[in-house]
């Protein structure tokens, strides 16, 4: 989801072993991709997040971070007001923290290597709170696939690709069905420690975020120790929260043990309907731990790729386990700007 996070006094992230005014109409993304797609190379910035190059208005190119969990794109004031575009009306937002405002300009042409948008009305924000000079959002990928290739450093914005099979692959890749929710990819077969969970898949945080729910069950079950931290929004507010390790996260066919989770009652999960019910923004400690991950919007489904090595588990589960690590480093990350409805 669109919001922005700085852990404080966090364990070190999940390591593989190789396994308010109304909001305006989404603009439109440009359809006619290239056959066959065109890589656009990435950078890992050091909130570990995805950021390509993008070119505005024919401008640039300048560091945008690939954002799931957005629903729109975002562009940054200092960027905005550099390139002298047209202001917009002011729009709402919703933040970790809760219903925030902010104004608006007029992007004509907004492109990568791989795909563009066109006529966006994008939301803008300190440059300093983003992390960036702006998100892509569910507005440029809504409709399409969305590939990150970890092992060689590039991704692509594509075509839908044709429906898989659901389960695992003869090569290993987990293909696991998801649902729309407001756009977001929401995946409802994980489970963590045993616990039924939504995970909300977020290119756009570096660090996964549980809801309350979640850490009651948890808690319930006499999880391990907890650490106090805080979450910073994309507009500088800063909420309370709690970070635990989970033993382990099943995603299809893929385990993760002792992974860090971010506990605190975020007002994401209320614009998304889950806060009532065990839920998690699954963000990029956990995506960036395989080979490949396609996320694929017309489609519904997310296949991810492992790790050459990755060894079979218990009931032919590939396993991605992370050393124990207590909290003694701090683990920052940042996230974007969602539109409220």
């Amino acid at each position: 989801m669109a919001i922005s996070l700085a852990v404080l006094a966090a364990g070190q992230g999940a390591r593989a072993q190789n396994a308010a005014p109304s909001p305006l109409p989404l603009p439109a993304p440009v359809t006619d991709m290239p056959l066959p797609p065109i890589f656009q190379p990435f950078k890992v910035d050091r909130s570990n997040r995805v950021a390509v190059e993008v070119r505005v208005n024919g401008s640039g190119p300048y560091h945008f971070i690939v954002d799931t969990g957005a629903e729109r794109s975002v562009i940054s004031n200092e960027l905005a007001q550099g390139l002298s575009l047209e202001a917009g009306p002011v729009l709402g937002l919703a933040t970790i923290a809760g219903r925030h405002v902010a104004p608006s300009f007029h992007v004509e042409h907004l492109a990568t290597d791989s795909f563009a948008i066109e006529n966006l009305q994008a939301p803008a924000l300190k440059r300093g709170d983003l992390g960036a000079n702006g998100l892509i959002g569910l507005d440029g990928l809504d409709g399409h696939r969305v590939v990150m290739d970890f092992g060689n450093d590039r991704m692509s914005v594509e075509k839908t690709g044709r429906r898989l099979r659901p389960g695992v692959a003869a090569d290993g890749t987990i293909v696991v069905q998801a649902e729309r929710m407001r756009g977001r990819m929401v995946i409802h077969q994980a489970r963590i420690n045993g616990i039924i969970v939504d995970l909300i898949i977020d290119t756009g945080a570096s660090t996964s975020i549980g809801n309350m729910p979640l850490r009651a069950a948890l808690q319930a079950r006499k999880s391990t120790k907890q650490a106090e931290a805080y979450l910073l929004s994309v507009t500088g507010e800063r909420i309370r929260a709690t970070v635990a390790i989970a033993d382990r996260i099943k995603i299809g066919g893929a385990t993760i043990e002792n992974l860090p989770i971010s506990f605190a009652d975020a007002y994401a999960f209320k614009v998304l309907n889950l806060d009532e019910r065990p839920a998690l923004l699954l963000g990029m400690d956990v995506i960036g731990l395989f080979e490949k991950v396609t996320i694929d919007f017309d489609k519904r489904q997310v296949q991810f790729g492992i790790r050459e090595g990755a060894a079979p588990g218990p009931r032919g589960l590939f396993m991605a386990a992370a050393d124990p690590s207590g909290f003694t480093t701090p683990l920052p990350a940042r996230r974007g700007a969602a539109i409220e409805p």
